[in-house]
């Protein structure tokens, strides 16, 4: 399992659990929750978008931030659900419908918990990859430039470091276009940059312009 879904099932684990004690805790305001869920989520996505990239272990550091980022949304989600599975089991123990006002009152507070849910997660499997694309290294020779069937038909670059045959699945369309088998690959460690018979191309896909790209 990759290690970028690794860290999302944790941060939903251990967000969803303190929002859930949270959200059980009847001295607290649904309006308190809704302010502690924006404040996390906007705090969150601009630490997200400014923090640089310094390998896989610098985004430990967005991992903490994701998970308390989490607390809020998962507080309002459960704390709205239980109230709305309460008006339903009344409304049904008094045979009759719900009336569409509670519907409209909780369905939009729902949506947005998840829409929070999505911001959240998405970004960070998002840093967590693109760390790890940057992590990758080699000093070979390109032996094949092809596309990823099995993973919408993305660019993929075959090549040989060392004794390994290397799969590069994530490069940039410039670096897949310029790719030759035969051509002398080098890619250090950290730098989204590599070199096709000593001209330098970008081979890590930027993904969002405002994150701080390393040289």
């Amino acid at each position: 399992m990759p290690v970028s879904i690794l860290f999302v099932f944790l941060v939903f684990g251990v967000g969803g659990s303190l929002g859930m004690a949270l959200a059980q805790r009847t001295s607290v305001p649904t309006w308190a929750l809704a302010t502690i869920a924006v404040a996390g989520v906007a705090g969150y996505y601009v630490a997200a978008m400014g923090l640089p990239f310094s390998g896989p272990l610098s985004e430990l550091a967005v991992v903490l931030l994701a998970a308390l980022a989490m607390i809020g949304p998962a507080a309002w989600f459960f704390r709205n659900g239980k109230t709305l599975t309460e008006k339903q089991r009344a409304a049904k123990e008094e045979k009759r419908a719900l009336p569409q006002r509670d519907l409209l009152l909780i369905a939009p507070v729902m949506v947005l918990a998840l829409f929070a849910f999505a911001t959240v997660l998405g970004t960070l499997t998002s840093r967590i990859n693109y760390a790890l694309w940057l992590r990758w290294s080699c000093d070979g020779t390109v032996v094949e430039r092809t596309r990823d069937k099995g993973n919408h038909n993305l660019p993929l670059v075959m090549a040989k470091c060392g004794d390994q045959l290397e799969r590069f699945e994530v490069v940039s369309d410039g670096f897949w276009d310029a790719a030759q088998p035969g051509q002398r690959l080098v890619k250090i460690a950290g730098s989204p940059y590599a070199t096709l018979e000593g001209a330098k191309v970008r081979m890590v896909p930027l993904q969002v312009r405002w994150w701080n790209d390393p040289d």
